[in-house]
């Protein structure tokens, strides 16, 4: 990936950026190369000392970005390039652009995302974006995404899961969503492997679809707000 504070400071930094990653991995090529976030967590300082940046110089600094990496698609540095935590607007911008095709949209995905959400994925879709789907257990709300009534009930109903994991993974799954749970521990690892014998009934399915727009559970919203920040602190109103 690379982050706001990098491609901020323009086409030079992000060559010399691509470099040291392959001499970091020691390969020839970068497979896939994300860009992170359209804008930043807190303001930068490349663009304005003391006040950070506003919605437009975000956008040309993606927008420079993208073509950077467009062109070392286009030389063979990187076989693909997308994006990670775009809205629809964002992603729009590329699409207009139309230099290269966009490879996957890495976002926030569990059944308790909001609305706004599911738009960008069916977005993403009818435009053959990859959706990959991170923090499918429900990222800083996981415990109580596993604990959640609607999950366990699936899990102990006779589904052929025996985890909430489980079940949460499999719904990302049946979405058509690609899914990067993350865990240091053996066991889960290899539960969280154990999902492709067995699916989720339309009932499940249909049951886990209705936990959207659920306000208990934080969403990283990303879209263009007044004030041109990223909410990424608090629960969102939905």
């Amino acid at each position: 990936k690379i982050f706001d504070r990098a491609y901020a400071q323009g086409k030079e930094h992000i060559d010399q950026l691509l470099i040291q990653y392959a001499k970091d991995l020691q390969i020839d090529y970068i497979d896939l190369l994300l860009i992170h976030i359209p804008k930043a967590f807190v303001p930068v300082p490349f663009f304005h000392p003391t006040m950070g940046v506003t919605g437009e110089e975000w956008k040309e600094a993606r927008i420079e970005a993208w073509k950077t990496l467009a062109l070392a698609k286009n030389r063979g540095i990187v076989r693909n390039i997308g994006v990670s935590n775009y809205d629809l607007g964002h992603l729009k911008e590329l699409v207009d652009l139309d230099i290269a095709p966009i490879a996957c949209n890495q976002m926030m995905m569990s059944p308790f995302a909001p609305s706004f959400a599911f738009d960008i994925a069916n977005f993403c879709k009818e435009n053959n974006i990859a959706i990959v789907a991170h923090s499918p257990l429900g990222g800083m709300e996981k415990d109580n995404a596993l604990a959640h009534k609607t999950i366990n009930a699936i899990k102990d109903g006779g589904a052929a899961f025996k985890t909430s994991a489980q079940v949460l993974l499999k719904w990302a799954l049946q979405k058509g969503y690609a899914v990067i749970p993350g865990s240091g521990n053996p066991k889960h690892q290899a539960s969280n492997l154990n999902i492709y014998s067995a699916s989720l009934s339309e009932e499940d399915m249909k049951s886990l679809d209705a936990l959207h727009d659920n306000g208990n559970f934080f969403y990283m919203d990303t879209r263009d707000h007044p004030s041109g920040d990223v909410d990424v602190t608090s629960k969102k109103e939905m």
